[in-house]
């Protein structure tokens, strides 16, 4: 059975992926050519533009071109007034974690690779009490926790009895961070959430959901609300990966089956990663995890067309594919 894959097989499927994806552990930066115009209030128009080369400067006529334009450590895109998404654009898996503001506190979803300080970002954008939180323990999504000063972890027998010294750390075939490098991290655990659990922000509630497959302590936060689904890695544009250690299709399809009974036609799906391709945060809905419901339950019964000889991927949508070993 596919969940009682061994952790070294899955640890060989993982390297496969890596391979299969063309991922490189080093960051190279995107560049790009700017071009356009600065419109003056007269014709004498001769500005320095911000952030570029020291002799970067639009003509006479407020024309500009530059070259090789890096991309930004960060990207941010205003979900609504309370809510931020925060991109890595530089990064090869293009993570996304979301600022969720209240009047008292904020929640900060995945802290990311940890490749970069993701604290000084949320500090530059609210002077609130910031809880970090992951939805789940793979390298990508608990990168930054460390520089917080309130963590939470959803509470379950497999994690909190993990606690040492007062510090969480995550074992290897949790964290895999040794797929890039990436030391595993230890970081203090000030809050312990249970699944269902409301966390009151000050005005706006977010209701904590267990939703194991892609690893079994795999969270999603509901904002009821503000009709917003944060869902990490369980659903986002692009390739869900059902061949990592913890991984398990039967939770998957149960999970999946639960969320759709909470997202309504308008609810926005706020995922962790999106395609090399598109802009913006990743936004999926109510079709899109439908479409993954019942991918999974065509899987489970082998009904659905597999493509691929080590891994098989399964495809959901135009937006999404399964792969599973």
């Amino acid at each position: 059975m596919r969940s009682q894959l061994s952790f070294i097989g899955r640890v060989v499927c993982s390297l496969y992926v890596l391979l299969l994806f063309g991922h490189s552990v080093s960051i190279a930066a995107e560049k790009y050519d700017l071009k356009g115009t600065v419109k003056g209030i007269d014709d004498k128009v001769n500005v320095e533009l911000a952030g570029t080369k020291k002799d970067d400067k639009t003509n006479r006529n407020g024309e500009f071109k530059l070259n090789n334009v890096l991309e930004g450590e960060y990207t941010l895109q205003v979900i609504d007034e309370m809510t931020i998404a925060i991109g890595e654009p530089r990064y090869y898996q293009q993570n996304y974690s979301y600022l969720i503001l209240g009047k008292d506190r904020a929640i900060l979803l995945d802290t990311g690779p940890g490749l970069r300080d993701i604290r000084a970002v949320v500090d530059s954008l609210t002077k609130l009490p910031v809880t970090a939180v992951s939805s789940h323990l793979h390298y990508d999504h608990i990168g930054n926790h460390d520089r917080f000063d309130q963590v939470a972890m959803v509470d379950l027998p497999g994690t909190r009895n993990r606690m040492s010294s007062g510090e969480f750390s995550p074992a290897y075939s949790e964290h895999l961070g040794f797929l890039e490098g990436i030391e595993k991290p230890s970081f203090r655990v000030s809050q312990w959430w249970l699944s269902q659990q409301k966390i009151d922000l000050g005005g706006r509630i977010i209701t904590v959901i267990s939703a194991p497959g892609h690893t079994p302590e795999s969270i999603v936060l509901l904002d009821e609300e503000r009709d917003l689904l944060f869902s990490g890695d369980f659903i986002y544009e692009g390739q869900l990966l059902l061949v990592l250690p913890g991984s398990n299709l039967d939770q998957y399809h149960e999970s999946a089956q639960k969320l759709l009974e909470v997202v309504s036609d308008n609810t926005l799906i706020l995922g962790a990663h999106r395609w090399q391709a598109s802009s913006g945060a990743p936004v999926m809905g109510y079709e899109d995890l439908a479409a993954l419901t019942q991918s999974l339950a065509k899987i489970r019964t082998s009904e659905l067309e597999r493509q691929g000889f080590i891994l098989n991927t399964y495809p959901v949508n135009s937006r999404m594919e399964i792969i599973v070993y």
